[in-house]
């Protein structure tokens, strides 16, 4: 089985080739500074060794971020693109966590050992296992079921209050002022001027 190691201080992995299946075995701290790194080296090595499967040993990885998990789930989604198997073993107990609470646990296919993903993914059953007082072996594993599909997160209904239209109000008509009868001018007669006693005007002199 040859190996490619990539070391660092807090994370390291290391690629190999076992009976047909590309396995990584990775430690430490899988979070957003070694994200890229793990994706890109195992991307790499998948399109050179041409693999039918591949194996993830997740053993003795100590912390796992969500780019760490946005891996996996690339990786899920490459393997089924290119349907390839993909196992993931050794999930530690704060991965496990992660992957249930987002609904993806069931989606990936996951072994205890290396050893027993690498006979699930060629769809054989590990050695039986005989006790030494019966000849009866032990039970064979079952044959890989297809994983569960990928959950897709469902958008919150948002619901809008309906707009109520503002009622218009028509101002009242006024009625308008009633318009003053004008009032008939008073005609004053016109003084008529005294008649004296003989016919005449008064103030006319007599001639």
């Amino acid at each position: 089985m040859s190996e490619q190691t990539n070391q660092d201080e807090q994370f390291t992995m290391s690629i190999g080739l076992h009976e047909d299946c590309i396995v990584v075995r990775a430690s430490g701290e899988l979070d957003h500074n070694y994200a890229g790194l793990f994706q890109k080296q195992i991307k790499e090595a998948w399109h050179a060794l041409r693999s039918t499967a591949l194996v993830v040993d997740l053993s003795e990885i100590t912390f796992c971020d969500s780019m760490g998990v946005g891996v996996l789930v690339l990786l899920l989604h490459q393997s089924r693109a290119e349907s390839s198997p993909l196992v993931l073993t050794g999930i530690p107990p704060q991965l496990e966590r992660i992957l249930t609470l987002t609904g993806l646990r069931s989606a990936f296919v996951v072994e205890p050992s290396v050893e027993e993903a690498i006979q699930k993914v060629k769809g054989g059953a590990p050695p039986a296992v005989v006790d030494a007082g019966t000849d009866a072996p032990a039970a064979t594993v079952p044959a890989a079921e297809a994983p569960a599909e990928i959950p897709q997160a469902e958008a919150p209904a948002v619901m809008v209050p309906a707009v109520e239209t503002p009622a218009v109000m028509a101002p009242a008509a006024e009625t308008p002022a009633e318009i003053p009868v004008a009032e008939a001018a008073v005609i004053v007669p016109e003084a008529e001027a005294p008649v004296a006693q003989n016919g005449q005007p008064q103030g006319q002199a007599e001639a």
